[in-house]
Parts: C-alpha cells; sequence; structure tokens
C-alpha cells in the first residue's frame, strides 16, 4: 500500500507512487471533501510535467480501479481545497 495523501488540506499534488499493473486507489471515509475534487494523475516518470488526468475522480470517499499494464507512477491532485478539506487517499496493488 501506497499513501498518496495524509491529511491533505491544501490544493495541489501528493505524492507519487511507484505501481505496476491493476491498482486501486481509494479515499478513507474519514476524509472531508469540503467541496474540493480529487483528481487521480498517472505518468511514466515521477515528474510534475509528465502526470496526466485518468478520468478518475472523486467528490466523496470511495475506490476506483486503475488498468494500467506495466510500471508507472501514480499521485492525486486535490482542486478547489477549501477551509475544512481533509484527504486521506492510498494506493494497493
Amino acid at each position: 500500500m501506497a499513501a498518496l495523501l495524509i491529511g491533505a488540506s491544501a490544493e495541489g499534488p501528493g505524492t507519487g507512487a511507484s505501481l505496476t499493473g491493476q491498482s486501486t486507489i481509494y479515499v478513507d471515509d474519514d476524509s472531508v471533501f469540503d467541496g474540493c475534487q480529487v483528481i487521480i494523475e498517472v505518468s511514466h516518470v515521477d515528474t510534475d510535467a509528465k502526470y496526466v488526468n485518468t478520468g478518475k475522480h472523486f467528490f466523496k470517499p470511495g475506490a476506483v480501479v486503475l488498468n494500467i499494464v506495466g510500471d508507472y507512477y501514480v499521485r492525486a491532485f486535490i482542486y478547489n481545497a477549501r477551509t475544512d478539506t481533509s484527504i486521506n487517499c492510498s494506493a494497493i496493488n
């Protein structure tokens, strides 16, 4: 398991994690969105400019599956963070 966001409250990217093959990305049920959105991004290298939006996003706690073949990096990006935003997001594969 890789932590992508831990109690994150500011707009911007979390930590990139190296994964191989299919993975599940989940946002804990104790996360507070306060109107924000969490976007899942991937890249072939852990470089800010190389990450692209997967089209997978969260407006509330939950899980999504990434069906990717091979090695890649994944991160969670918070958009529109507000005062009470606090997000915990992890990847499992």
